[in-house]
């Protein structure tokens, strides 16, 4: 591992005007690391702001990610439990990435391209924190998936966000936009998320346990969700609470099918 150390206070623009992005690494990148500490930067048309790969105990705050372009990504945190016999003492696990006082936006979607994603938390990615934070005009706001790891103990394991402003774009790509997908996780909390979509995504929230029925557990307490063109809170996983709030807006497109504030299914 790497130890301690970090990036401060600079502006970093990528060459990413127009999509797809010409340049497709990250502004930065950091790989085993602890104790990293990213904070008062500037980070404009990037394909990936920020990608964190393995580590433990990471800091992102008071960031700005602007203009991404429509294929790209805010911050990527994730692992991998590839090569792990021990699932227990797997270095390439990433664990307790803590972000704050971050602002992420994207170039204006169109009818023929939908826009990017804010924050990306992949497979061994065990937790993940998001305070006070602001993501505009993505396609999808928080993405939390396992496509690739062994066993639901490489998931996203515990993700909570706290006052989480999450303003979509359905614009382009308006089946699969979404302020939160979420597909096999273990535990997700969200207190006071103001989820909102425009240009009426499919879902506000989505969750479901696609590779691994046996895990899911989410809790949404207080906040807003508003305007969908079908469900705003659609979930198959086997634990969800909506406690207090406002759920508004939802059903845009008309069709019975969508008319729902909350669905709930098997």
């Amino acid at each position: 591992y790497w130890y301690g150390g970090g990036v401060s206070d600079l502006s970093i623009i990528m060459a990413n005007l127009f999509t797809p992005s010409v340049q497709t690494g990250a502004a930065i990148f950091v790989q085993h690391a602890q104790k990293f500490h990213i904070h008062d930067i500037q980070i404009r048309y990037p394909h990936v702001g920020i990608e964190v790969f393995s580590g433990a105990y990471n800091d992102i705050d008071h960031v700005y990610i602007a203009q991404m372009p429509l294929d790209g990504t805010g911050i990527w945190g994730h692992g991998t439990d590839a090569g792990c016999s021990d699932i227990g003492n797997c270095r390439t696990r990433s664990d307790v990435l803590n972000m704050a006082d971050l602002r992420i936006d994207s170039q204006l979607p169109h009818a023929d391209h939908g826009a990017g994603t804010g924050i990306r938390l992949t497979d061994f990615m065990a937790t993940a924190w998001i305070r006070h934070s602001v993501i505009e005009q993505t396609n999808l706001g928080l993405d939390i998936a396992c496509r690739s790891s062994s066993s639901a103990d490489a998931c996203p394991q515990f993700i909570h966000a706290d006052r989480l402003e999450i303003e979509v774009n359905g614009l382009g790509a308006q089946g699969a936009s979404a302020a939160i997908r979420a597909d096999n996780f273990v535990h997700l909390e969200c207190t006071s998320c103001q989820l909102y979509g425009f240009n009426t995504p499919h879902h506000i929230v989505y969750l479901d346990a696609s590779r691994f029925s046996s895990i899911g557990h989410a809790e949404f307490l207080g906040g807003k969700m508003e305007g969908s063109s079908g469900t705003c809170l659609r979930t198959s996983v086997q634990d969800t609470k909506v406690i207090g709030g406002d759920i508004i807006g939802c059903g845009h497109s008309g069709a019975p099918a969508d008319a729902f504030g909350v669905e709930v299914l098997p």
